[in-house]
């Protein structure tokens, strides 16, 4: 840091100035690396869970805000309704057991 001593005072300004600048600067550069190190962890989790590899697929995910626990409760969503689904195509009888009569109406 340049003491007040080193420099006259218009110069010391000056530097001050370009100081607050470039500190401004790289504060808003490690925000912006910090935003885009977490999207590239995001869009590797969401990888992983879904077995998506399309990248286009992955950032309109992560724009959405799509976390990769929304993807594995939507897919046991999926799986329990189908798991139903086949109960229910096999035996009518499991309507009434899932569906409460009130609803099946």
């Amino acid at each position: 840091m340049i003491k007040n001593g080193d420099l006259d005072p218009l110069a010391y300004d000056g530097k001050r100035l370009e100081d607050a600048f470039f500190l401004q600067r790289d504060k808003a550069l490690i925000e912006r690396q910090k935003v885009m190190k977490k999207t590239m962890e995001t869009k590797e989790a969401l990888a992983k869970a879904s077995g998506i590899e399309n990248n286009a697929v992955l950032e309109k995910l992560v724009e959405l805000e799509v976390r990769p626990e929304t993807l594995a409760s939507l897919a046991l969503m999926l799986v329990g309704a189908f798991a139903g689904y086949l109960l229910v195509a096999a035996d009518p009888g499991w309507f009434s057991a899932i569906m409460p009569s009130a609803m099946a109406e």
